[in-house]
């Protein structure tokens, strides 16, 4: 986030009259001729990324134009009468300004165009990126400069999408009027979740009923597990399960979205191990060397980001440890093949893939069949899988 700092907006002024708009820093007085040159403004603006970001330049549309495009009803002209009015979205990204009412000037006065830059918090321009209208490309560079915001973002809209297709409502159908809600079966057995928080776990179902990510179940029964490390830990399923199903073992808790955080902190102090659990956020290298990690299991669910995460010096420092790490190939190609060379020399790799449960469980046997499918769905791509990384020695 310290390059957060050099973000910056430029939104070019575009237009009938924008050669009489001179440039002015931001936060100065405006001026007569400034004032009329409002009505041109553009419907798009440039994020200009520093240094690190080898000064890239993406148009996208901006914070005015968007506000004008949400409403159906036509913007009040104070200044400049002549002002162009803002059509309908003309496909994704793109906004088409209506019919000029007055014609182009001629000459070098065409071709002006005069720009007003103004620096901008990094959360508001994230917010800007976040656009239904912004594409996926824009979405990735604003998890670079604003990822707790971003990891937010991506937690309330998992949310909301649970509670449209009805999966939160089932999940309070099935616990009825209890205040808390108990892991039936599977690895972390016992844990509880508070039932007014529910509608924040992600697969709320299948983590009480026992059979979520089963394939990787028996991974976290192994006897002689050291210290447990969960990166992108979400509401605490294994962070604060497995101190509870273990009683004693540490466990090393890291997500970005703060909103996770908190869960699994209250999750922690719920279910009474909140000495046994440190949650963090940003994992990293310098992070791992100030935890014991001696024969730790670790878990890695970072959404695409595994494998610039995953470098070779950070397999290096893991060499003693059983690494799983949930591979999203179809967000981020070529993650299999730069984990597999990252781990080559230090740990060998059987690969796990994702397959359906192998019974449904007997307390929603008397479900529908797509209240049942709604219950154990987790929402996962058939190209996703699991690959598990074991010390050589």
């Amino acid at each position: 986030m310290a390059s957060a700092t050099k973000l910056g907006v430029d939104v070019p002024q575009i237009g009938p009259s924008c050669a009489d708009a001179p440039s002015r820093p931001f936060g100065r007085r405006r001026t007569a001729a400034s004032r009329r040159s409002r009505g041109a403004e553009t419907p798009f603006s440039t994020i200009s990324l520093g240094k690190h970001w080898r000064h890239a330049r993406i148009a996208l549309p901006s914070a005015h134009a968007q506000r004008r495009a949400s409403t159906s009803k036509a913007p009040r002209v104070r200044d400049h009468p002549a002002q162009p009015a803002v059509s309908p979205l003309d496909g994704p990204g793109r906004l088409r300004p209506a019919r000029r009412r007055q014609p182009l000037r001629a000459g070098a006065e065409a071709t002006a165009q005069h720009q007003c830059v103004a620096r901008v918090p990094a959360l508001r321009a994230a917010r800007i990126c976040c656009g239904a209208m912004v594409p996926e490309s824009i979405r990735r560079i604003a998890k670079r400069a604003a990822p707790s915001h971003m990891a937010d973002r991506a937690r309330r809209h998992e949310r909301d999408l649970r509670q449209r297709e009805g999966i939160t409502a089932l999940a309070h159908r099935m616990i009825g009027p209890s205040t808390f809600a108990t892991v039936a079966r599977g690895p972390v057995a016992g844990l509880r979740y508070p039932t007014s928080r529910i509608a924040d776990v992600d697969t709320p179902l299948g983590k009480l009923l026992g059979v979520y990510e089963h394939e990787i179940a028996a991974l976290f029964t192994r006897p002689g597990v050291g210290p447990f490390i969960d990166v992108g830990c979400a509401d605490g399923y294994y962070a604060v399960g497995m101190p509870v199903a273990n009683p004693g073992m540490p466990s090393y808790a890291f997500d970005l979205a703060s909103s996770a955080r908190e869960l699994c902190s209250t999750m922690a102090e719920l279910n009474g191990v909140a000495g046994s659990v440190s949650v963090g956020g940003r994992f990293s290298l310098s992070a791992l060397r100030h935890i014991p990690h001696s024969r730790a299991l670790v878990l890695i669910d970072i959404e695409g980001g595994e494998g610039a995460l995953l470098s070779r010096g950070m397999a290096k420092e893991l060499q003693t440890c059983t690494v799983v790490v949930e591979v999203h190939e179809f967000m981020a190609p070529g993650t299999q093949a730069a984990l597999d060379e990252s781990f080559r020399e230090t740990h060998r790799e059987p690969r796990i893939y994702r397959q359906s449960p192998p019974q449904e469980p007997p307390e929603i046997a008397n479900w529908t069949a797509p209240e049942r499918e709604r219950a154990l769905h987790e929402f996962r791509p058939s190209e996703l899988w699991w690959a598990c990384y074991e010390p050589l020695d």
